[in-house]
């Protein structure tokens, strides 16, 4: 089936039709056009939050994949990657309201809470520089491999990034941070107390944001 038979099906497709104009203050565009990879389907998106849910046709795997997208971070949700469109839409239709609250409610997670990450007192201003604060510790952001996103400064303008982590495996923090969205290790937060991170981040929070 050729890319312009499955878009146009897709354009017919009566599932669409079904899923909600806006959940949990994220609102859905649908897209329904071709692109250099395959088809973008709909994104629900929350400019306050700068997050973006995404669902889109890979024409190179024949899959149908569901993005996630929290500034400039952005996943593919292996759990919602399927060639089969009815069957991925039926389990988006029953599962995106759980994806889509996990961007809007408040983080819960009990190692995150024992670790004491929630109640951290650090002063963190809402820009440094450009960089726009997305995400603190006091709502962390879930993400891969035992990873919570902790902190998120990010600059829209010159699409740059830092990032620093908390893995409950290692039960240690790290940073990254992304330049033209190519991600780079930064040993300079890592630790394993919130102690040790409060002293790195006095250290060196506004000088790594320099140099970046």
């Amino acid at each position: 089936m050729s890319i312009q038979e499955i878009l146009s099906e897709l354009q017919n497709c009566e599932k669409l039709q079904l899923f909600p104009k806006k959940i949990s203050n994220f609102k859905l565009f649908l897209e329904l056009k071709e692109t250099p990879i395959g088809i973008d389907i709909f994104n629900y998106e929350n400019n306050n939050k700068f997050a973006k849910i995404s669902l889109f046709y890979n024409l190179a795997t024949k899959d149908y994949i569901l993005k996630e997208a929290l500034g400039l971070t952005e996943f593919c949700n292996i759990k919602f990657i399927n060639p089969n469109r009815d069957l991925l839409l039926d389990m988006l239709l029953t599962n995106l309201t759980v994806i889509i609250q996990r961007y809007s409610s408040t983080n819960t997670n009990p190692i995150l809470l024992e670790k004491g990450i929630m109640q951290f007192n650090f002063n963190f201003p809402s820009e440094i520089n450009g960089f726009k604060l997305i995400v603190s510790p006091s709502n962390p952001f879930s993400y891969l491999s035992g990873s919570s996103i902790i902190l998120d400064y990010t600059n829209f303008a010159t699409n740059k990034q830092l990032l620093i982590y908390y893995n409950e495996f290692r039960n240690d923090f790290f940073a990254e941070y992304r330049v033209n969205n190519v991600l780079f290790p930064c040993s300079k937060f890592d630790c394993n107390t919130l102690v040790d991170l409060e002293d790195l981040l006095n250290k060196n929070l506004y000088q790594t944001l320099k140099e970046i």
